[in-house]
């Protein structure tokens, strides 16, 4: 049986800000959780409504015709920017100051960068 390896904080805290990511559309994140359900049935049921007033009621048979010739709205969900993009942002003022500010804290985040988007920066 192989010996368990140690946890390395500081590579985990590394995977960390190169795995996980942060809600910026700009509103707050907590309005997402309601906004983005919102807005997929607001797709749903226009489309749903177009179909019900495109298709003849006398005329059940056509019904595919109608179907095909609808179109549903376009709206996709803007997806989150990485953490170590978020706090680099919020470090360089952007957002609020830091909570965090040590010098081994930016040393991670460095690392982080560094390995997420190479040795050129972003």
């Amino acid at each position: 049986m192989e010996p368990m390896s140690q946890r390395d904080p500081a590579r985990d805290k590394i995977l960390s800000y190169e795995r996980d990511g942060r809600y910026d559309y700009g509103n707050s994140n907590k309005a997402a959780r309601k906004g983005v359900p919102w807005r997929k049935a607001w797709v749903n049921r226009t489309f749903h409504h177009a179909i019900r007033a495109a298709i003849e009621p006398n005329d059940p048979d056509r019904t595919d015709e109608v179907v095909e010739r609808v179109r549903r709205k376009d709206w996709h969900k803007t997806p989150d920017i990485p953490l170590v993009s978020w706090v680099t942002r919020r470090k360089s003022g952007h957002l609020s100051n830091p909570s965090d500010s040590s010098a081994e804290a930016s040393a991670l985040l460095d690392e982080a960068e560094r390995r997420l988007y190479g040795k050129r920066g972003k």
